[in-house]
């Protein structure tokens, strides 16, 4: 009987948990949560961080661009950048001066100006030695296709 009485509590004892062994279970789980809680604040944090150094070199750059465009309103509220301006783009000229339009050979001159000029002394026609000149394509042609003279010689052999 008394070996059966110890088999008994054996058996008991395998099976059943103690307080101890709850609470360490327990301190366990707590521990493991504490532990991928902080992973995780790490891992948001570590975002967070690289988010902000980005949004920093942002404001630096649109800082950098506020302060160019302040310079360039300084500089369009003066005299010199309303000359400028009359001269490039407006397309005018101040009194006494002649504007100067360079208009490319073989093709017509503007037919109104928007400030008068006097006449221009008439251009003389383009000599025979610059009308044989080859053109730059001409040029470009020759040397991809050879010269306008071989092919027509090849084409005239057929």
């Amino acid at each position: 009987m008394a070996n059966e009485k110890s088999r008994k509590q054996g058996k008991q004892s395998t099976h059943s948990v103690t307080a101890l062994q709850f609470l360490v279970i327990i301190l366990i789980t707590i521990a493991l949560a504490v532990v991928l809680d902080f992973g995780h604040r790490l891992a948001v944090n570590a975002d967070l961080k690289r988010e902000a150094r980005q949004l920093e070199r942002q404001v630096a750059t649109l800082e950098a661009e506020h302060r160019a465009l302040e310079t360039q309103q300084e500089w369009v509220q003066t005299e010199g950048y309303v000359e400028e301006w009359a001269r490039t783009e407006g397309g005018m000229v101040l009194e006494g001066e002649i504007p100067v339009v360079p208009v490319p050979m073989g093709q017509p001159p503007p037919a109104k100006s928007r400030t008068p000029s006097p006449s221009p002394e008439p251009i003389e026609a383009p000599s025979e030695a610059a009308e044989e000149t080859p053109g730059h394509w001409q040029e470009w042609w020759a040397l991809f296709f050879g010269p306008e003279d071989e092919l027509a010689s090849e084409e005239a052999g057929r």
